[in-house]
C-alpha cells in the first residue's frame, strides 16, 4: 500500500506519456477492497479492479501472479516484464524507456 501512495505522481506523469497504472486487488473480501481503495483515491480510478476469483487462469498463468506485490509491464497488451521492480524504483522507467 505504501508503494501505490509513493508512486501517485508518477502515475499522474506516466498518464500524460500515455501510460496506465492498473491495479488488481486479490483481496478475498470486497468490502475491504472498497474501503482501501478508498483510502488510497483509487475508488474513482478507472484503472482499479477487483478479482473475484484470485485462482482464475488469466490471474495465475496468463498474469503469472503466485505473490503479492507484483508488478507487470505490458505494451500493446503483451507482457513485456511479468516481474518488473517498484515503480518508484528506477529500474522500472529504464524498462519503460525501451517502449
Amino acid at each position: 500500500l505504501n508503494e501505490i501512495k509513493k508512486s501517485r505522481n508518477m502515475r499522474t506523469t506516466l498518464l500524460k506519456e500515455n501510460y496506465v497504472y492498473v491495479y488488481i486487488s486479490l483481496d478475498e473480501n470486497l468490502s475491504n477492497f472498497e474501503k482501501v481503495s478508498q483510502v488510497l483515491g483509487l475508488n474513482n480510478y478507472g484503472y482499479s479492479f477487483f478479482a473475484k476469483n484470485k485462482n482464475h487462469p488469466f490471474v495465475t498463468k496468463y498474469l503469472n501472479v503466485s505473490s503479492l506485490p507484483r508488478y507487470l509491464i505490458l505494451v500493446k497488451g503483451k507482457i513485456v516484464d511479468s516481474n518488473a521492480p517498484r515503480p518508484t524504483n528506477i529500474k522500472f522507467l529504464k524498462i519503460l524507456n525501451k517502449y
